[in-house]
């Protein structure tokens, strides 16, 4: 039966940010590598065609980018968040040991 109590694992939560962070940098990389084998394979494209892929290549850069920033949000806040609840049971404990 639960008893109200709340338990955190600190390590678990930075380390699935982290694992987080990882994958964003791998995906950034596959990107990355997509669009410079991409431009030489598509080097020779012009006009309609090649403005279009060039906007949509750009707009997939760009979120990625934008998921990385919320990504290092998160760790940031877990970050603070854990800080945050070991003082409070930092100062629990003292309460306790009086």
């Amino acid at each position: 039966m639960y008893d109200g109590t709340m338990t955190y694992n600190y390590p678990v939560l930075e380390q699935g940010v982290e694992n987080m962070r990882s994958v964003n940098r791998t995906i950034l990389a596959l990107v990355d590598q997509l669009r410079g084998e991409t431009a030489t394979a598509l080097g020779s494209w012009e006009g309609e065609a090649a403005s279009s892929y060039a906007q949509r290549a750009a707009n997939i850069q760009a979120n990625i980018a934008d998921m990385g920033v919320i990504v290092d949000q998160l760790q940031m806040e877990v970050q603070r968040s854990a800080e945050a609840m070991r003082d409070q049971d930092r100062a629990g404990g003292q309460a306790l040991a009086g």
